[in-house]
């Protein structure tokens, strides 16, 4: 008789996020524990204070993956790696099982993305927690071999099939119609695009998902025969991501939706977060200066002014920049060959995460 030997365990994470405001830190996090079950054979509790939102964002986990409330972190047994999503803070109680376990688990800490140049300083350094001792490892994702990365995921869907799931939430696009996901922030940048976008002549089809952004621009156009409109209800991660995939062009937010926008090769305007200090300012001009980095000979020109003025950097949104946007999504390359960049060139977060889980020492 011949006698199979078991399969290793599976190695177990924690994964831990606050939803903050626009619900993007739960998302990249979903989508981090999804890629470390499905790529990298963990076996992941993913923690939040908002596990109705998780289960919308993915009604049906991968065997593996499981979400648990927030608040009953402090009763569960250790894992062997704890991964804590955008500097949100855990209980004291999981901390000291932490501190008493020998070897500690590894504990890692996802900062998040950005071009800027600290970015390279401070990926891989280690902290401990002031009281706890506890040992922590940063995990900056970015935009180069120096930096964690970021999340290659394969489309859900070519462009294809992806048009087939918006007649399922509105009307379907019209043959010459440009598509456009359009998802942003309220800022006054957001204003003067509706304006531009109210003087254009071309004929476009936007798919808006919820919110104030979206709700803005469709009072402001419905009615105009030249727009027409696939209003996105909250729909799960995968249909999110087709509904992006069946567009031609992308303004989009944060940095869920932004790095699924980037990897589909769209041209893509990326609003970053607004902030009260202006740091949005500076990881724009850090992007910008990224992408001019890794394609010297690409004319950036139209999309560069149109990603400040966007950000509310130095100029306003006006026709010029709009067209120019969509000019760049019917003729310009540098998107996809940005694409490709960040495919040969950036690490895969999930990978850099894996590795570092499952190779953990302290000094």
């Amino acid at each position: 008789m011949i006698l199979e030997a078991s399969p290793p365990p599976r190695f177990t994470v924690d994964v831990f996020c606050r939803v903050i405001d626009n619900f993007g830190d739960a998302g990249v996090c979903l989508r981090l524990a999804r890629a470390l079950v499905l790529q990298h054979g963990c076996t992941v509790r993913l923690w939040c204070d908002d596990v109705a939102l998780l289960i919308s964002f993915e009604p049906t986990p991968p065997a593996g993956l499981s979400f648990h409330d927030w608040a009953f972190q402090g009763s569960a047994q250790l894992a062997q790696g704890v991964v804590c999503g955008f500097g949100c803070t855990l209980d004291d109680t999981y901390l000291a099982k932490l501190l008493a376990a020998k070897p500690q688990p590894a504990y890692l800490h996802l900062e998040y993305l950005s071009a800027e140049s600290w970015v390279e300083g401070t990926h891989g350094l280690m902290s401990v927690h002031p009281r706890l001792l506890t040992r922590q490892r940063f995990c900056n994702p970015g935009f180069n071999a120096r930096t964690g990365g970021l999340l290659h995921e394969a489309a859900a869907y070519d462009e294809a099939r992806a048009l087939t799931t918006l007649a399922a939430y509105g009307t379907a696009p019209p043959p010459l119609a440009l598509r456009v996901f359009a998802f942003g922030y309220p800022t006054p940048s957001w204003a003067a695009w509706i304006e531009a976008a109210r003087a254009s002549k071309q004929a476009i089809h936007w798919v808006l998902p919820q919110g104030a952004a979206g709700e803005a621009l469709w009072q402001a156009l419905q009615g105009n025969a030249l727009h027409t409109f696939t209003r996105l209800p909250y729909v799960s991660q995968t249909q999110f991501d087709a509904a992006l995939r069946s567009c031609q062009a992308a303004w989009v937010r944060g940095e869920d939706s932004a790095v699924t926008a980037l990897f589909t090769g769209l041209p893509m305007i990326w609003q970053l977060y607004p902030q009260d200090d202006g740091a949005e300012t500076v990881k724009t001009l850090a992007y910008v200066d990224a992408v001019a980095q890794a394609l010297p000979q690409a004319d950036l020109s139209a999309w560069r002014g149109a990603m400040q003025a966007a950000n509310g950097i130095q100029v306003e949104i006006g026709a010029m920049h709009f067209e120019a946007f969509l000019s760049a999504a019917r003729q310009m390359a540098h998107p996809a060959l940005w694409a490709q960049h960040c495919r040969e060139n950036v690490p895969d977060l999930a990978q850099t995460v894996a590795s570092w889980l499952k190779e953990w020492k302290i000094n």
